[in-house]
């Protein structure tokens, strides 16, 4: 049985998705146009590459993730003298393959692409994020937008990295996992997973449940389809640009949980972690964990509590020089927020105001950063 909602064929009334894909799209166009705007509408601003005059001492907000992603779209088996680990760069293969295809060989066309594929693929995470809130708690379906302000996802979308679509194609697989469509929930995951590692989460938590459930079947077909391409193209980017002491040290996952806090230095940045990554994530862990207890966890509106946990026993484990980046730290905790928001309407409602008004207005902190936005 559901909770909160009434089972229908159609998970989320039209007026409602329209609305919130709406305000997702002129929100995310507003977004898109103050930053073009503030940088003589340029896209590459977007991509945020290293430029070859960098002032001394300027080590932030430049050269990030996305040059990656735009010099493998450029050139999908050329551009490895651009690429810092090639091994490691190419695992997050789809995102830039998608842009490479849409741009239809114009390398011209590709930062404006980068842009159009993570605003379309954000218009996908709300509306299924919206759909899977409001499977558990109809009134609900708003929280959705609170997940698209927060700052890791803005950040996704300023920086043009891969997490819009990996959660794109992660909860729509969510989507159709529920609507028990099978053999597209494992595609999507799979195309999740090999858009940005996180997108492995999904399978691997709907797995474990399906264990629990004593559906070995089931279980089974979701680590084969959703994880095991993953492995095989890990396995051939391991054959073909072998690894590095570096690579395998950010691989590494930590033993003592949350111990590369150590690493970070700055005290805005520790405030900025605790309030919308740690806390969250301790709150909702201890609160999930007593509903694993108290809850059959095979019952079917459980899926969520298991996403929920695999989210919380990432942050705890992530390697620690991942911490350095305080960034990469909150791109990290937007599975967090996903999972809180899915889980909170149907087991702890009454939370839902503390939880959104924390993240909410995360997002604002981008337009006090010289350069964000303006």
């Amino acid at each position: 049985m559901i909770i909160g909602a009434k089972k229908t064929g159609n998970l989320l009334p039209i007026n409602s998705a329209t609305w919130i894909g709406i305000l997702t799209f002129a929100i995310l166009i507003g977004f898109v146009a103050l930053v073009l705007s503030s940088h003589g509408w340029n896209p590459q601003a977007f991509i945020l590459k290293t430029p070859e005059d960098l002032p001394d001492g300027q080590t932030w907000g430049v050269g990030y993730d996305g040059r990656f992603a735009y010099a493998i779209s450029a050139h999908p088996w050329g551009s490895v003298e651009d690429l810092d680990q090639p091994g490691f760069r190419y695992q997050r293969i789809v995102y830039p393959l998608l842009v490479k295809l849409l741009s239809f060989g114009n390398i011209g066309f590709i930062p404006w692409v980068m842009i159009g594929v993570n605003i379309i693929a954000s218009l996908i995470v709300s509306a299924s994020l919206a759909t899977l809130i409001s499977y558990r708690r109809l009134s609900s379906s708003w929280l959705s937008l609170v997940f698209i302000l927060s700052i890791g996802f803005l950040l996704s979308i300023r920086m043009d990295l891969n997490e819009p679509l990996a959660y794109a194609f992660g909860l729509s697989g969510w989507v159709a996992y529920e609507k028990k469509r099978s053999y597209l929930a494992y595609i999507l995951f799979a195309l999740s997973g090999l858009t940005k590692e996180v997108g492995l989460l999904f399978p691997a938590a709907f797995a474990l449940w399906e264990f629990i459930r004593k559906r070995y079947r089931h279980g089974l077909a979701l680590i084969f389809s959703g994880i095991l391409p993953y492995l095989l193209w890990y396995l051939a980017l391991f054959v073909i640009f072998g690894t590095s002491s570096e690579q395998i040290e950010k691989s590494r996952l930590s033993l003592f949980p949350l111990s590369g806090l150590r690493f970070i230095e700055d005290p805005v940045s520790i405030i900025i972690l605790f309030l919308w990554v740690i806390l969250p994530a301790l709150l909702a862990g201890l609160l999930a964990i007593i509903d694993f207890i108290r809850i059959s966890p095979a019952a079917e509106n459980d899926k969520a509590l298991f996403f929920l946990l695999s989210q919380v026993a990432l942050i705890s484990v992530l390697p620690t020089p991942t911490w350095e980046d305080p960034l990469a730290i909150l791109r990290f905790g937007m599975g967090l927020i996903a999972a809180i928001l899915i889980w909170l309407p149907g087991r702890h409602p009454k939370l839902l105001p503390f939880f959104a008004g924390l993240w909410l207005p995360s997002g604002a902190l981008l337009f006090v950063v010289p350069g964000m936005v303006f």
